[in-house]
């Protein structure tokens, strides 16, 4: 087993003997280390589902302005390497060990002490955290691991900004069964004095928390309207949209971006909006705003992020939708852009989840030619034979089912050979081992 191996298969361990402390507990964590995460201007991004497309926006825009930039997000698809970049790179494994016994060897002093041991999440928290001040990072964009209010990285007292994307139902045994108290999770991050940009498309009882919160806090929080976002178009490999810049450039705005995701539409607004309240405290360019939306416009096309109706061949795609909402929002994808293919979907999911409805959109699909069921590799899994019966209880279509994710792909691929498309979705584990295997 090579050094790499032993430290990743230590830090997926923790879960077996770690007790959870709350923010306090992570407070002193990250005092024992100096508290790297105030050493960069953070912003913080919270939401059930786009915070990592927001993040990976964000952090692209950012670099295009001449940012230093740290980006941490979860989960990972292939390598845990992949929740921690400096500058659009992953760290690399020599970094990542080292980082890891540098932290292990004060954890360890720690718990001799009394201490407890950190979380899985805390560890590598703080793991990025250290690392980032240790490149030089001039401006982190961190996604909340779940929730917001009592997630690792609230610590922050004076973000830069916070976003708060999408609200839907996900994670219920820990943040709550009504999308009041989900949003009043997630609005946990929003600090009196931070910019708050969120998603105002959510349902109007998750906004109405989140505007509460603000309104109880001072803000002047931003919201990003779905009408903002105008003359939208889609083709098989992008999507353009027209929106009105905040700044005082007057000219309508023409984003394009490297996908055909309706989804990404808000996802990369409220970064664009992020990058507008940060512009007006940095003024880059000399305050050249024509050069900066400029900027900005190249930077949201460059941006292309992994397992998120990624384009793996033409006539494969790979979503990780994983909820009720996300699965939606990629039906819609493939109802208005891609309404004359066949559409053959390959679907592994997450026992928690609420994949009875997640189903039953995907059946709705108007032009669904065939779905191939397997099961996600962890102890999370769904039996094959269940999702299977849900969906001929709710679909007339070609329905087979093998527990070989492998054997599962190429047979479904088969499919298309006479026409159509192969998405792959319901679960970022399955997303994580498709590309792996598209590695490998």
């Amino acid at each position: 087993m090579t050094e790499i191996e032993k430290v990743t298969d230590y830090i997926y361990s923790i879960p077996k003997f770690a007790k959870k402390g709350g923010l306090s507990q992570t407070a002193q964590l990250m005092a024992l280390f100096g508290d790297p995460q105030t050493s960069f201007n953070y912003i913080h991004i919270a939401g059930t589902n786009g915070k990592g497309s927001v993040s990976a926006y964000l952090d692209n825009m950012l670099r295009e302005c001449g940012v230093r930039t740290g980006l941490f997000t979860s989960p990972h698809l292939v390598k845990i390497n992949e929740r921690m970049k400096v500058n659009g790179e992953d760290i690399h494994d020599g970094d990542f060990i080292r980082i890891f016994f540098a932290v292990k060897s004060k954890i360890d002093d720690w718990m001799a002490h009394g201490g407890v041991h950190p979380t899985f999440f805390e560890w590598i928290y703080l793991m990025a955290m250290l690392w980032f001040k240790e490149q030089g990072v001039e401006t982190a964009v961190v996604e909340t691991g779940m929730g917001g209010r009592l997630d690792a990285t609230n610590i922050v007292r004076h973000p830069a900004a916070c976003v708060i994307t999408s609200i839907g139902y996900d994670h219920m045994q820990y943040l709550g069964n009504t999308l009041e108290a989900i949003s009043g999770e997630k609005a946990g991050i929003i600090k009196a004095g931070t910019p708050l940009i969120y998603d105002a498309s959510s349902a109007p009882e998750a906004v109405e928390v989140i505007e509460a919160r603000a309104k109880h806090l001072n803000i002047g929080a931003i919201p990003v309207e779905k009408e903002e976002i105008r003359a939208v178009k889609a083709d098989h490999h992008s999507i353009s949209y027209q929106i009105q810049p905040q700044a005082q450039r007057a000219e309508t705005i023409n984003i394009r971006l490297h996908t055909p995701a309706l989804y990404q539409c808000m996802n990369s607004a409220l970064a664009l909006r992020t990058m507008e309240v940060l512009f007006k405290q940095r003024q880059w360019f000399g305050g050249n705003e024509k050069l900066f939306y400029e900027h900005l416009c190249r930077a949201l096309w460059n941006t292309v992020w992994p397992g998120r109706f990624e384009a793996v061949t033409p006539r494969l795609f790979i979503d990780g939708a994983h909820n009720d909402a996300g699965i939606k929002a990629l039906c819609r994808t493939l109802t208005q852009s891609f309404g004359t293919e066949k559409i053959y979907i390959l679907f592994a999911v997450a026992e928690d989840k609420d994949y009875t409805d997640m189903i039953r959109h995907i059946c709705g699909l108007s032009n669904l030619a065939g779905v191939m069921v397997t099961a996600i590799e962890s102890e999370r899994k769904t039996p094959v034979e269940k999702v299977e019966k849900i969906f001929g209880e709710n679909g007339n279509c070609l329905i087979r089912g093998t527990y070989n994710i492998k054997e599962a792909l190429e047979e479904a691929l088969c499919w298309t050979d006479g026409g159509g498309m192969l998405v792959c979705t319901g679960s970022l584990y399955l997303a994580g081992s498709l590309k792996a295997l598209e590695e490998g």
